[in-house]
């Protein structure tokens, strides 16, 4: 993908871990993690990491699942600086990512699961077979041992997880890594017109509002 090569700055807010990195003419140049807030920290880190905010033309955000403060933080900075300095936007799936990156590093392992956590009782479940993603959607924990491969792995992103998830072995994937799988498979990537907003799979159904007769 042309995108690539140009000078970028990827960004992902969907973990405990804020991440920001920056690559030009393909070529990965560097990367740094901030622990605080997103809403707090993540003006500064993009400033660090690309001092000329103005000479970014594209910025790669991952959209989550995961953190949605986070994720809408990040995005809206990302969408402010774009609509003054012309500079395209593109989005990155987390589960999706981290699943081609983990098999791209495991060449041995055909079949596996990625998890990450949702609300309570829930996780996010993504199945990878032969090279395919079979499917990701939201889950009851309950149903991980029916629904998912043997082998499970929980991506990192919260210091607290449910405690049926926590034994589970854990994977993260630095920005650099993810670079390189979007090179692999530039299809991870989605162009976006407007400022992107933090992706969740849960299905909630919402009460419809219903106005209050007059006293």
């Amino acid at each position: 993908m042309d995108i690539l090569l140009k000078n970028i700055m990827l960004a992902d807010a969907t973990g405990e871990n804020v991440k920001v990195a920056a690559a030009k003419g393909g070529e990965f140049t560097g990367e740094i993690q901030t622990g605080a807030q997103a809403m707090e920290s993540f003006p500064e880190a993009a400033a660090q990491i690309c001092p000329d905010l103005a000479a970014v033309e594209a910025f790669l955000l991952c959209e989550g699942p995961g953190s949605m403060l986070g994720t809408r933080s990040a995005s809206a900075f990302i969408a402010s600086v774009a609509a003054l300095t012309k500079a395209k936007i593109y989005t990155w799936d987390a589960m999706r990512a981290a699943a081609f990156a983990f098999a791209g590093a495991n060449p041995g392992i055909a079949e596996f699961s990625i998890i990450a956590p949702s609300r309570k009782g829930f996780a996010n479940l993504l199945n990878f077979s032969n090279g395919e993603i079979e499917f990701e959607r939201e889950v009851e924990i309950a149903e991980l041992g029916v629904l998912a491969h043997s082998g499970k792995r929980l991506l990192r992103q919260r210091k607290n997880v449910d405690a049926a998830l926590a034994g589970m072995e854990t994977v993260e994937f630095s920005l650099k890594e993810i670079f390189e799988t979007a090179k692999a498979r530039p299809e991870l990537l989605e162009p976006r017109e407007t400022p992107p907003d933090a992706k969740s799979l849960s299905k909630r159904e919402y009460v419809k509002w219903k106005a209050q007769a007059r006293i």
